[in-house]
């Protein structure tokens, strides 16, 4: 999945991004061309603009399915850059890091990155929350098993659920439960 995830991620930019922008300047040409002698040249520029909303598109998407920071830095710079990402929109979020962190493998980051990106989801979706805090702490070789243990925490403000009544409702629950169950986490 992982593997599956960095190789669309990879094709998004490098292919359809790519081949998107050279549509777009061959469409911006061709209106600058027509401009003033055909009224396709404001058709033209509104099918760039188009162009480069869908660049805009595939560029999150590619982001969403692969973060460069994950990939890159490992699960806390991508926490934090979520969190920077997140007060831009005027959410207040905070990423705290403890602890001796290492890189869990990247299948671990990679869940777990998913399961906080739902988390914040349905905190924006439903919670009508101004705040976020996300909190990362972890210890090396802690437990008997001689394995380390990472516990990650993720609060807002807002009205909250009862999660006895939406246990069977909603699918992006269970897609955190089974992405939790697939790395062995709680």
């Amino acid at each position: 999945v992982l593997f599956r995830s960095k190789r669309i991620a990879t094709d998004l930019h490098d292919d359809l991004q790519q081949q998107f922008s050279t549509v777009r300047m061959a469409v911006e040409k061709a209106a600058e061309e027509l401009e003033g002698v055909s009224p396709l040249a404001k058709s033209l520029k509104a099918a760039s603009a188009m162009a480069a909303d869908t660049i805009i598109a595939l560029r999150r998407i590619s982001y969403d399915l692969m973060p460069k920071g994950l990939s890159k830095e490992g699960l806390a710079y991508a926490l934090n850059e979520l969190c920077v990402r997140l007060s831009e929109t005027g959410i207040k979020a905070q990423f705290t890091r403890g602890g001796d962190c290492e890189h869990p493998d990247a299948k671990t980051e990679l869940a777990l990155y998913r399961v906080v990106q739902e988390l914040v989801n349905n905190t924006l979706k439903h919670a009508e929350a101004t705040r976020i805090e996300m909190v990362m702490n972890c210890s090396l070789a802690s437990r008997q098993d001689g394995h380390g243990r990472c516990i990650l925490m993720i609060s807002d403000n807002g009205k909250g659920f009862d999660a006895e009544k939406e246990k069977d409702k909603g699918l992006g629950m269970r897609n955190i439960e089974s992405r939790l169950s697939m790395i062995g986490a709680t």
